[in-house]
């Protein structure tokens, strides 16, 4: 049975239209103005963080170091070098919370934002940990990729959800377990041509997630972010013909399920019986 009993993170990538952040912010707004108005204010060159004033004495500190933390380590792991400093700047609210655990980031997309914005609704845990982590993957991969040349959803998706929990990380497993067994396959091009991501869509997820994790044993990731932009821009066939020994995405189709079979044959073979 799937995990139903904690709320899915939402995350704005590229293709989210404001519509879709109106509908998330509406329910967040008047806490937001809330902790800008009586909780307490952290500031660094990267980030400003709020917390609401419930918050025990000096966790707006540590949500802001924690942030300059995952900035730092997410852009060497993935892009070689840390972002400058006071490039990209985001606001982070936190609102903490027992049994939700919501992250949202809305990445800049009109010259007249001169921040990103993270909305995080979460336990202190999480908002120290995996939830902030991956939206500070979001805050990193759209400073670097700025609007209107994101990366594509599937791409940023399946690099934030590698930060996610453990319980995220098993569902997905789950997903795709079921998936081999039965033969559902999803539609790859679909997936690769989505301008975004639906919060409830976990096949999604756990296919941009597993299809990341399989094009890093084809190449590195020089090639998986010139084949995620080019990609965009020259067609998907095109982009695989010239960064990786695929002749079309039907090609990747085809590798991609044998080696997640064979992944879900590995991991039923190692449970105890």
């Amino acid at each position: 049975m799937f995990l139903t009993h904690r709320v899915d993170q939402p995350r704005l990538s590229a293709g989210v239209t404001h519509l879709a952040v109106i509908a998330y912010l509406s329910s967040t707004f008047v806490a937001c103005i809330s902790v800008a108005s009586a909780g307490a204010l952290e500031s660094s060159d990267n980030f400003i963080v709020l917390v609401a004033d419930d918050t025990e004495p000096g966790f707006a500190q540590q949500v802001l170091d924690r942030a300059e933390e995952y900035r730092q380590d997410i852009a060497i792991e993935w892009l070689g070098e840390a972002l400058p400093p006071s490039v990209g700047r985001a606001i982070v609210n936190v609102k903490l919370a027992v049994e939700t655990d919501k992250g949202l980031t809305w990445a800049i997309d009109d010259p007249r934002r001169t921040h990103h914005a993270v909305y995080l609704t979460t336990s202190s845990e999480n908002a120290l940990g995996k939830t902030l982590q991956h939206e500070m993957a979001h805050v990193v991969f759209a400073t670097q990729f700025p609007h209107p040349n994101r990366l594509p959803p599937w791409l940023e998706e399946g690099i934030a959800s590698r930060y996610d929990d453990d319980e995220r990380q098993g569902m997905r497993d789950q997903i795709l377990g079921w998936t081999a067994r039965t033969g559902n396959w999803p539609d790859l091009l679909r997936v690769l041509e989505s301008s975004t991501i639906s919060t409830n869509d976990q096949l999604s997820y756990a296919v941009a997630s597993s299809l990341v994790d399989y094009l890093l044993t084809q190449g590195e990731k020089e090639n998986l972010f010139r084949f995620a932009v080019s990609g965009q821009r020259i067609g998907w066939d095109r982009s695989l013909n010239q960064n990786y020994a695929f002749e079309n995405v039907d090609q990747l189709r085809s590798a991609w399920q044998d080696w997640v079979s064979q992944k879900h044959v590995l991991t039923l073979a190692q449970r105890p019986r």
